[in-house]
């Protein structure tokens, strides 16, 4: 969040500092932040997307994983010790980033979700 209000007032402030001096230069990167700031905002969306279809990923995975066990099925849950990987690696990514300046796109719920075992 802090990210996205600097690229706004630094667009700001350039766009009138370009405007009140008729200079190009500040004008073209006062430009450049706000774009820059319209494009982060428009990602939220899609990056809110993505999040919501890796939980379900999650919660079917882990549906599947707990049947597997129910029926002592070892073959099964082997083949799945691969998918466990990569779900819990994407997880520790999603926390790690999730406590840091980028936590706007990422959905709190996702962060939440505890490592598959």
């Amino acid at each position: 969040m802090i990210i996205l209000i600097s690229l706004f007032a630094i667009g700001v402030i350039l766009w009138v500092i370009a405007f009140k001096s008729d200079s190009d230069l500040f004008a073209f990167w006062g430009l450049l932040a706000l774009v820059v700031f319209c494009c982060s905002i428009a990602i939220i969306p899609l990056c809110r997307m993505g999040d919501n279809s890796y939980i379900q990923g999650y919660y079917a995975t882990k549906t599947t994983i707990e049947k597997a066990r129910e029926k002592e099925n070892f073959i099964e849950t082997a083949a799945l010790t691969k998918e466990i990987l990569a779900i819990n690696t994407r997880l520790a990514k999603v926390k790690y980033w999730n406590d840091t300046v980028f936590d706007i796109w990422t959905k709190d719920e996702y962060a939440e979700l505890e490592f598959l075992e």
